[in-house]
């Protein structure tokens, strides 16, 4: 099955951690037993959340705050 997750319309400061918030909030989000489609869409809302902060480790975001982005839609 081919899914696909658009992005987040964001406007990005700095990308160089964007792929590692990536990986790690979908393989969380699949370890917690997320759906595949509901954890894609939670990697790309915290890719979005990381690019529009400078650095790298700093710019990823907490998990409450992936939430409160994904409330708000």
């Amino acid at each position: 099955r081919r899914l696909h997750q658009p992005a987040w319309p964001v406007t990005a400061v700095d990308s160089t951690a964007a792929g590692d918030t990536f990986v790690g909030v979908l393989a969380v989000a699949l370890g917690e037993g997320m759906p595949v489609a509901a954890a894609l869409d939670r990697a790309c809302a915290a890719a979005a959340l990381a690019v529009q902060r400078p650095g790298a480790s700093s710019s990823m975001p907490m998990r409450a705050e992936i939430d409160a982005l994904l409330a708000s839609r």
